[in-house]
């Protein structure tokens, strides 16, 4: 693991916060419900 400790990591690198414009975060979020011995490929 690289770790950028007190950087902020974007998609073309790590940069310092000061350098940090207007930014929109976005999440991946993945939720399941049914249970892992529930899920399968289909």
């Amino acid at each position: 693991m690289i770790r950028h400790e007190g950087k902020v990591v974007t998609g073309r690198g790590a940069i310092d916060p000061g350098r940090l414009e207007t930014t929109l975060p976005y999440e991946h979020v993945l939720v399941d419900f049914i249970g892992p011995d529930k899920v399968n490929p289909d």
